[in-house]
């Protein structure tokens, strides 16, 4: 994936105030639950799994989808007033399919088929109504939504399904990321304000619980003592990340969560969090993130942070299967794409986008101008070509859904 720059994202923070946290008196530490070490074996709720993360696994094996999974398109309801923007972001279960449109401050719920069944906008300076619509993630029991206006307020902002305001919730964070419902008392979130800024450490200090109640903060784990970030500053100043090394990921219930100066990847279960993986044969410049879930594997995205430079390197995916334990380098192809589009074009389960709920599946976001130029080009084939034939410039995403066999 490409370097993006976040400058003018940097400045406007500082616009506003500056990205630094100040200590939050709510802010309380909890422990993680001990967890026994088993090698090359199935893994369960009480064992943490060694995985070699280094670069002796051979040539890259391409996975097709087809293969190993369902694959399902869900192409997004479109019309005059049910419009996403370029930024866009996802939260998926079975029964709903939650987007924003961050530049209108519209948001929108899907049945799991795409068909609008609910939308509102809120936008506004009342203290009733979010200045800013930034991560956005629901409670299905409770029928809550929640809208992160941390920016300006740092505030959560509650509704119900139809728009209605609950309440107001304080949240001491500067730049929310990874929003997600944990369970009817907490939610999790990522404090990105460290992202922005080289100097500052991307450590489990900024993975926290907030409740959905007081705001009272839990601090998952301590900071790490060595620091390292998925940012390098450019010559100019300008701040690049990679996008896909962004250090949590949801399957289901669980929330697996890298620092990435830590040799150990964590995970959440209900509001209980213990170490998961070890990472082996690691360096202080690969950041391993993360990156896809299913009953018989975990895979690890993995890059090579360039210090002093402005690049990063060696983008791979690590496939671990959970019942041999052997470990290799893989790409994911989806067949519904031929020849060319198939050869350029990697399945990317940007966990940055999309908050998956649904256990052992991966989520892939196509723009629809994407698939409507390679259709042109005769290069797509099956249902998603079907797809594409009716799709316009302007259309709403379509979602791919891989439910691993």
């Amino acid at each position: 994936m490409k370097k993006i720059q976040t400058l003018w994202f940097c400045v406007f923070l500082l616009a506003w105030g500056g990205c630094g946290n100040k200590a939050n008196p709510n802010d309380e530490s909890i422990k993680t639950t001990n967890a026994k070490i088993k090698e090359n074996t199935t893994s369960t709720d009480n064992c943490v799994v060694k995985i070699d993360v280094s670069e002796k696994h051979g040539n890259k094996e391409i996975i097709y989808l087809q293969d190993i999974a369902d694959i399902s398109y869900i192409p997004l309801e479109t019309n005059d007033t049910i419009l996403l923007d370029d930024i866009r972001n996802f939260t998926i279960t079975d029964k709903h399919i939650l987007a924003h449109n961050k530049k209108e401050g519209s948001i929108f719920l899907f049945n799991p088929e795409g068909k609008i069944i609910g939308s509102f906008n809120r936008k506004g300076a009342s203290g009733k109504e979010y200045m800013y619509c930034g991560k956005v993630t629901f409670d299905e029991e409770k029928k809550e939504i929640y809208v992160a206006d941390d920016i300006r307020r740092k505030k959560i902002l509650v509704y119900n399904f139809d728009g209605s305001f609950i309440r107001s919730i304080p949240t001491f964070t500067t730049v929310i990321d990874g929003l997600m419902n944990v369970n009817d008392k907490w939610l999790f979130c990522y404090d990105m304000a460290s992202l922005m800024f080289v100097e500052k450490k991307d450590s489990l200090g900024n993975f926290r619980l907030i409740s959905k109640d007081s705001g009272k903060q839990k601090i998952l784990l301590p900071e790490q003592e060595e620091e390292q970030t998925n940012t390098i500053k450019g010559k100019d100043g300008t701040i690049f990340y990679e996008i896909f090394s962004f250090p949590y990921y949801r399957n289901g219930e669980e929330i697996l969560l890298a620092d990435l100066a830590s040799d150990t990847i964590y995970r959440i279960i209900n509001d209980k969090i213990a170490p998961y993986i070890i990472k082996e044969n690691t360096q202080r410049n690969l950041l391993v993130t993360p990156y896809l879930k299913t009953k018989e594997h975990i895979y690890l995205y993995a890059i090579e942070k360039v210090e002093k430079s402005e690049t990063f390197r060696n983008r791979r995916i690590i496939s671990h299967n959970l019942q041999t334990g052997e470990t290799r380098d893989v790409s994911f192809k989806n067949k519904d794409m031929k020849n060319k589009a198939m050869e350029d074009k990697t399945v990317s389960f940007l966990n940055s986008l999309v908050e998956n709920r649904i256990q052992n599946c991966g989520i892939e976001v196509y723009p629809a101008h994407t698939l409507i130029k390679l259709n042109e080009k005769g290069q797509l084939t099956g249902e998603l070509k079907k797809i594409a034939s009716t799709l316009k410039e302007d259309d709403n995403p379509v979602l791919m859904m891989a439910k691993f066999k």
